[in-house]
């Protein structure tokens, strides 16, 4: 779950009464998933739990909708929250334009809101909150936001101060991929994922202008089909590339051109993990001139990691 600060975690709203009977100095991180109740009347009620002070990390996981989130954000008691996570919880614009406005937002650090149907309205309501200044992280993965969006955030003030986002599997296209090759996002991590938002080539070549690519040690533009062959081929000059240790490419239309781009370039043989697929066309031929190179050649893994691991578990 989300909790920096590694602090002791329930599970409940019980365990939290349980937890706070026989510590009750200490903070906790209380994680709920999968509690319909809420939203059938019980988040009005949980909101007066005087337990909920003590609560410093919160993740509520596909439990609310618009109505029970308001009802909880109403807690005179939950003001501590410095981490909070609201994934998978359809709250849309209406929840996030409360989120906004509540005060205790001031101390949240690290806030994630990923596939909460979040668009446009509720993007501005978030951005325009009075209460971000303790923000250092922000999940808006899976999303809906568009490249407007996306332009707002890349020239907000709080675009220096963040050292983790996450824009994937949001629809921004090239207009938004240039806007956050251009900004202060560029420079939070050397870790750049940015997955799943329709990039194309422009997007990708304005990502390898920026001078921050330098220092990226780990690089995901996987889920970008309409990038290609055509696309791809950008990687093969891209020298400033060379300390990387990991690319992703799966899901991207990568074919046998690719391939044989890839399996010259001696800039990427610092790489411990190129991860690749089939689905662009990629033949048996083309993988076997990937894995016969001598610079990426030790690299290559194929599909995407959540496959991996299944793969791993299962065997």
């Amino acid at each position: 779950m989300l909790n920096p600060e590694s602090l002791a975690v329930v599970d409940s709203f019980d365990g939290l009464r349980d937890f706070v009977a026989a510590n009750p100095d200490a903070e906790v991180a209380l994680r709920i998933a999968y509690d319909k109740t809420l939203r059938d009347g019980a988040a009005k009620s949980v909101a007066q739990f005087p337990e909920l002070e003590r609560v410093a990390a919160l993740e509520i996981v596909n439990s609310l909708d618009p109505k029970a989130l308001k009802a909880l954000l109403r807690s005179p008691f939950l003001t501590r929250v410095r981490a909070l996570c609201l994934d998978s919880n359809y709250v849309h614009d209406t929840g996030t334009k409360a989120l906004a406005g509540w005060k205790p937002l001031a101390r949240v650090t690290h806030l994630q809101l990923s596939g909460i149907g979040l668009s446009g309205s509720g993007f501005k309501a978030l951005l325009g909150s009075e209460h971000l200044d303790a923000l250092t992280h922000l999940d808006l993965a899976h999303n809906n936001l568009k490249a407007g969006q996306v332009k707002s955030l890349a020239t907000h003030p709080l675009a220096a101060r963040l050292s983790m986002w996450r824009l994937d599997h949001n629809e921004m296209g090239d207009s938004g991929v240039k806007a956050i090759a251009g900004s202060p996002l560029m420079r939070t991590s050397d870790v750049f994922r940015l997955e799943g938002v329709s990039m194309k080539k422009s997007g990708l070549k304005s990502l390898l202008a920026s001078e921050a690519v330098g220092d990226l040690r780990d690089f995901s533009i996987a889920g970008n089909h309409g990038l290609g062959d055509q696309g791809l081929a950008l990687l093969g000059k891209a020298t400033q590339l060379s300390g990387l240790r990991k690319l992703e490419l799966v899901g991207t239309g990568l074919g046998d051109a690719t391939a044989d781009v890839l399996a010259g370039a001696a800039h990427f043989s610092g790489l411990d993990e190129l991860r690749v697929d089939n689905g662009g066309g990629l033949t048996d031929a083309g993988m076997d001139r990937l894995l016969s190179s001598p610079y990426v050649g030790s690299a290559v893994r194929r599909g995407n990691e959540a496959f991996a691991a299944a793969a791993a578990a299962a065997g």
